[in-house]
């Protein structure tokens, strides 16, 4: 189950981040990362199976060693499941299939450090351990054949530095995504404390003409005709309700007509 989810959240990963069957091949070829890599690689399996538990060991005891690292790895039982993902990681190097299963897994490894926060450098620094370790390694166990372990080797690091990319790709990544969450989190706050303040304004408005005795309307003639406010007070000088001129624009005409008689009218009792 773990593996399975672990796969999904590796594939959508890649995914997001545009690394495609294209772009694995593209990313081998500038290594120069062959088919003979791959050949010399999967030829000392059964090598590292050997020392893959005694590697470990000694990278999380260094690792461990520093006080501000082991923090990452407190929690119970934390430091066991890590070392089994390492292990599957460090047998993996060797298993001969670098497609996009292997890719998926790597950023998907990635991830997880990256959430726990783990620093750059000291995921970066377990490669270098690696390498420091399975040379030291690869010399004794082929001490008859030195050109061999040389070759094997400059393979191992052609891989390792194919990881290594991804790896940093991954923390880019999910810094940036984290980076826009916040930004959009940000963004909603201040567009709502925006469209607050733009609502209390709005009230404070409508309640300072509220208390306005004089009629105050907002027309707008285009492209239709409607009222986009109307005080309270339009009822004492017309008769009508806003409710009703809002129903019924139209309306405003007939007001005109009764302004323009009630004047004249005026004009002729003097």
């Amino acid at each position: 189950m773990a593996a399975s989810e672990g796969r999904s959240s590796g594939k959508a990963a890649a995914g997001a981040m545009g690394v495609t069957e294209a772009e694995i091949l593209r990313r081998k070829e500038f290594l120069e990362f062959s088919d003979e890599d791959v050949e010399r690689l999967s030829s000392i399996g059964d090598l590292s199976k050997e020392y893959a538990d005694p590697v470990i060991e000694s990278f999380y005891a260094h690792l461990l060693s520093f006080e501000e690292m082991a923090a990452f790895f407190s929690g119970p039982n934390v430091i066991e499941h890590v070392k089994q993902k390492q292990k599957e990681y460090f047998l993996g190097l060797t298993a001969g299939d670098f497609g996009e299963a292997y890719v998926e897994n790597r950023l998907s490894i990635g991830a997880v450090h990256e959430r726990m926060g783990v620093p750059l450098e000291a995921y970066l620094g377990m490669y270098s351990f690696y390498l420091r370790t399975v040379a030291a390694r690869l010399n004794e166990d082929l001490e008859n054949d030195p050109g061999r372990a040389t070759e094997v080797f400059q393979s191992l690091m052609k891989l390792v530095f194919f990881d290594i990319g991804l790896a940093i790709d991954t923390y880019v990544f999910q810094r940036d995504s984290l980076l826009e969450q916040q930004m959009d989190a940000e963004t909603r706050r201040e567009k709502q404390a925006a469209e607050q303040a733009l609502a209390a304004s709005e009230e404070r408005f409508r309640q300072l003409l509220a208390n306005v005795p004089d009629a105050i309307v907002r027309l707008r003639l285009t492209p239709e005709l409607v009222f986009e406010y109307v005080s309270t007070a339009i009822e004492t000088i017309s008769g009508y309700t806003p409710e009703e001129l809002y129903a019924q624009p139209e309306i405003v005409f007939s007001l005109t007509v009764r302004s323009i008689s009630s004047t004249t009218d005026s004009i002729g009792a003097v």
